[in-house]
């Protein structure tokens, strides 16, 4: 995807169908400031990258999972949200590259958005690319980016107030998901807080002084042994 057109994907990927308020919000904002950032900081390097828009654009939603007030939070933010209608089912362990490139060639139609990974989730993807494109090529079909297909003259991308994987609905399954993996996260955030937390050692109070001291303090009174003939193991 050329640097024009590098689409926001969350800031901690949560499931912004089950967010609401500053937490909506913040999911969307904090995506954008740290794109800015790295801008900023690589104009600075005059790195020898494309040159970055000032802004990304395009928004694709965690778990392809929204409604129409998540929507409403990515438009008010200037995005424009996308979903991909065929899944790859690369994150999964069990995905094979005979299985991934049959599904994948039998289901793209013209004007397709295909979701694969390369952050490290994807199961063969690499191994399978090079065959999905090729069968592709066979039929005729010519690869874009999304901004490009939005421009494309007459184009009418299809719109809808949810989003879904394959039919509207088959993404519900994800919230339970969501909802486990926040609170891990909020365990592990307060487990790094807590850990971090300064800790001052007090000074014993006068009255009990004398109790801390070693010769002050009561010796414990040992247990005699049992004679040998009434000892009993365990």
């Amino acid at each position: 995807m050329r640097a024009s057109k590098w689409p926001i994907h969350a800031w901690e990927h949560r499931n912004l169908r089950l967010l609401s308020g500053q937490a909506l919000t913040d999911e969307i904002g904090h995506a954008q400031s740290a794109y800015r950032s790295v801008r900023a900081d690589l104009s600075k390097r005059r790195c020898s990258i494309p040159s970055p828009a000032e802004d990304m654009t395009l928004f694709r939603f965690p778990f392809g999972a929204c409604n129409a007030k998540a929507i409403e939070a990515v438009e008010a933010a200037g995005l424009r949200a996308i979903q991909w209608d065929v899944s790859s089912a690369d994150p999964w362990q069990g995905q094979t590259v005979e299985k991934m490139v049959h599904y994948v060639v039998a289901q793209v139609k013209p004007g397709s958005i295909v979701l694969f990974h390369a952050n490290g989730r994807g199961w063969n993807t690499d191994r399978a690319l090079p065959a999905i494109i090729d069968a592709l090529k066979r039929k005729d079909y010519k690869f874009a980016t999304v901004g490009e297909m939005l421009s494309v003259p007459g184009a009418r991308p299809v719109l809808t107030d949810t989003c879904y994987d394959s039919k509207p609905g088959d993404t519900d399954k994800y919230d339970a998901l969501a909802r486990t993996l926040a609170d891990q996260h909020a365990r592990a955030v307060a487990q790094i807080k807590q850990s971090r937390a300064p800790t001052t050692a007090k000074e014993p109070a006068p009255a009990a002084a004398a109790a801390s001291r070693p010769e002050a303090a009561s010796k414990p009174k040992l247990r005699e042994a049992p004679p040998r003939d009434v000892f009993q193991s365990p």
